[in-house]
């Protein structure tokens, strides 16, 4: 794009100002969405899919008893959709078993395509970048390899894999596989006598869960690195004896996105975020107003503000009967005290209901997608410098999901044809024009513990009053009251003698007033 990325410290300030008022300093670049076209549908299959430069990348594995074979298509900017092409053979050596034909583990992640097949005592991980594929053989005698969750390539270091047990078999394993040396390094064991093995969830924050399927009589472990924080007994979860875990996103850096099943004909469902405190796990459930046992709230396509608090899709399910789920919409939270808070705030969606998906461009931008009743999709692009919501309304058909790059992104439909948009920066029209601010008004971290930094921008210099204020209107605090020069200030406001919860800051000079809304955490 044509514009430079915002400093770590300006992205905070920018960050923690998002549930207040919008003013600027001056009218600035503006980023546009257009439409660049609809591709054909897409002629053939392909297992994954992710972004190579600006294009859309299709990967397809073409698996023989002793050879894989990928191959890869695009979808370009301008929705031209590129035949499959081959990238990379590996031939497997005559003493080899036969290799499975279906992926033992496959993801596109920080650009890369991450794979692995298993030919009986053998395994093979294949990683696919721009410099060509990496190819990591492992002779495991012994060793019954099971497929995703219970194998897991983490980067192009290390990953994990289990054994599963069959009766008589000795412990379940779990081992480290070291992609630097080709080695599978024993990490844990545990006997038993039943069908068992592992399943490995990434958490955020660098934690690993690890737990059991099969006869869920083993422990199920919190990993940090190569070490065991914690182990939980048989039954640790507070749902149900029969339960399977399902998945897990990052939300922040330090909290997690749990899904859970209970494995039951209604397929019973909990999510929840999750945390390590003390190298224990702790959860919080999502807030559902349903009274239906059967439903559940869930949230999705996370956008982060601070560790603590980030926007999300949010909507209620059910289970049985299945009809009775509500439309998304899409929210602002912030954990505080265990409990997740809707806080309201910029950015204001609640004009676009059945959101569908929220996405973070860059430390400026974000989109937000909407649909109702099958009418055109509301694309919202936020701008968290101006904070402004601009709409734009494009017909598209039902979507899977979404990829981007900083200046295209993708829908994927589900008739297999490809929606592409351009992301344009350019100068702002006549009527965008913003006269300048005379005062600027900040606070960071927001939300904060014991202190917070507030900082002033001033256009001219003059007597000014910085006062603090609690939900019932009462005066907390008189931070600075005397002459401000012109330029920029910060003054430390510290907390700590306060109990926690929403405060605002009134900046007063001459006729202007602004206010901002923090939030003191315990």
């Amino acid at each position: 794009m044509s514009y430079k990325k915002l400093s770590l410290k300006a992205a905070i300030i920018l960050m923690a100002a998002i549930m207040l008022p919008w003013q600027t300093l001056e009218a600035r670049e503006q980023m546009r969405i257009s439409r660049v076209g609809i591709s054909q549908a897409i002629p053939y299959s392909y297992d994954v899919v992710g972004m190579v430069g600006d294009s859309l990348a299709l990967f397809d594995f073409e698996v023989t008893n002793s050879s894989v074979t990928i191959k890869r298509g695009f979808v370009t900017p301008d929705a031209v959709v590129t035949p499959l092409q081959t990238i990379h053979t590996f031939t497997a050596p005559p003493d080899w078993e036969t290799i499975n034909g279906y992926p033992l583990y496959r993801t596109f992640k920080d650009g890369k395509l991450y794979s692995a097949f298993i030919a009986g005592d053998h395994s093979l991980v294949l990683i696919t970048g721009e410099q060509g594929t990496s190819q990591h053989v492992f002779n495991h005698p012994g060793i019954n390899m099971d497929f995703q969750p219970a194998y897991l390539i983490v980067n192009d270091l290390f990953g994990w894999c289990a054994h599963f047990n069959y009766p008589g078999g000795g412990p379940v394993k779990i081992y480290r596989i070291d992609l630097t040396t080709d080695t599978l390094q024993l990490f844990h064991e545990h006997p038993t006598t039943h069908y068992s093995g592992y399943s490995f969830y990434e958490l955020a924050d660098g934690y690993f869960l690890m737990t059991t399927y099969g006869f869920n009589d083993l422990p199920d472990l919190l990993v940090q690195g190569s070490q065991i924080v914690h182990s939980y007994p048989d039954g640790w979860w507070p749902y149900m004896d029969f339960y399977l875990m399902s998945s897990t996103a990052p939300v922040t850096d330090q909290l997690s996105y749990i899904g859970i099943s209970d494995g039951l004909d209604r397929n019973q469902s909990w999510f929840m975020l999750a945390w390590v405190e003390d190298n224990d796990l702790i959860t919080a459930g999502i807030p559902n107003s349903n009274p239906n046992p059967y439903s559940y709230g869930y949230i999705g396509s996370f956008v982060p503000y601070s560790s603590l608090s980030f926007s999300s899709v949010y909507g209620i399910g059910t289970s049985y009967p299945p009809d009775q789920r509500e439309l998304n919409t899409f929210k602002n939270w912030q954990l505080n005290s265990g409990i997740l808070e809707d806080i309201g705030g910029f950015p204001n969606l609640s004009a676009y209901p059945g959101a569908q998906s929220l996405f973070r461009l860059d430390d400026r931008f974000a989109v937000a997608i909407s649909q109702v009743d099958q009418g055109p999709h509301s694309f919202c692009l936020i701008d968290y410098i101006d904070q402004t919501v601009r709409a734009y309304s494009y017909q598209v058909c039902y979507f899977g999901y979404t990829l981007h790059s900083d200046d295209h992104f993708y829908l994927i439909g589900y008739d297999g044809r490809v929606h592409c948009f351009a992301l344009e920066m350019g100068s702002p029209n006549s009527d965008e024009q913003i006269p300048p601010a005379n005062l600027e008004l900040s606070a960071y971290p927001n939300p904060f513990r014991g202190s917070c930094s507030i900082e002033i921008n001033c256009a001219k210099a003059g007597p000014a009053k910085l006062s603090v204020y609690n939900l019932r209107g009462q005066l907390v605090q008189t931070l600075h009251q005397e002459l401000l020069t012109s330029g920029s200030h910060s003054i430390q406001w510290d907390a700590s003698a306060h109990p926690s919860g929403v405060y605002f800051l009134r900046l007063e000079q001459g006729k202007e007033i602004i206010t901002r809304k923090v939030l003191r955490l315990n």
